[in-house]
């Protein structure tokens, strides 16, 4: 389970970002077929199939993993076949999801320059829309591609250099460096994709606005009123 679980969560990831453009890519395409695929109970068990196929397909992980002559819990690493044992990794984890996330962009991109879309004219405003939309896409893409490529990188380079082991020190450096660059990537991946659309933006910002009017409200109710309270005793002394 200790290096079952990583990989399982590391593919239902990337797996959940290919099928949020995927979903991006039938809300604009086809706004009118895709309302009922696009409710709340579909995309969870959309999602809850994304796991349990994440889980299967990473089976091998869990019945080659055990223990060394150390005690330590690591992947075993045959001396013929463990380079494609990662490669098909790469392919599964990456590549597949890389794919459809680069297919379905390149969709709404083409959708959103075509001749007779609402978005093609040549009003200035349209054009920065253009732009905006493009540079956008364009973001996703490479970040998704630039930060999952370490991860992969460092796991198949011991099995094309035999100078290189788990426990050679620098290997360890860089093992850490990449898990770190790619949990980091994982925490960025809601905002990076939620933020990618006006509409959340609009909503967002909709509910920070009551969020702190509310909180204004609360901490006027709860501050005690100094000077009332004082006129009070005041008049009270008084009588």
């Amino acid at each position: 389970m200790l290096l079952f679980l990583p990989w399982t969560i590391r593919q239902a990831a990337c797996l959940t970002l290919a099928y949020l453009a995927f979903d991006r890519y039938r809300l604009i395409i086809h706004p009118t077929s895709s309302v009922r695929s696009r409710s709340p109970p579909y995309v969870l068990s959309v999602l809850a199939v994304i796991w349990l196929v994440s889980s299967i397909v990473q089976l091998p992980t869990a019945i080659l993993t055990g223990l060394d002559g150390d005690g330590r819990c690591r992947e075993y690493r045959p001396s013929r076949g463990g380079g494609w044992y990662y490669w098909v990794k790469v392919l599964t984890i990456y590549i597949i999801p890389l794919t459809v996330i680069i297919v379905s962009y390149f969709k709404i991109w083409r959708r959103l320059n075509a001749p007779g879309a609402p978005h093609s004219r040549g009003s200035i405003k349209m054009r920065t829309f253009r732009k905006r939309s493009a540079r956008r896409i364009l973001v996703i893409i490479i970040f998704f591609a630039v930060t999952w490529v370490p991860i992969f990188a460092v796991h198949i380079w011991p099995h094309y250099d035999p100078n290189i082991t788990e426990d050679t020190p620098h290997y360890g450096y860089v093992h850490r460096l990449t898990n770190f660059v790619l949990y980091v990537s994982m925490m960025m991946n809601p905002f990076l994709y939620a933020f990618a659309g006006e509409g959340f933006k609009k909503h967002f910002r909709t509910f920070a606005g009551r969020a702190v009017t509310s909180s204004v409200v609360l901490d006027q109710e709860r501050t005690p009123d100094v000077k009332g309270t004082f006129q009070e005793s005041t008049l009270r002394r008084e009588k």
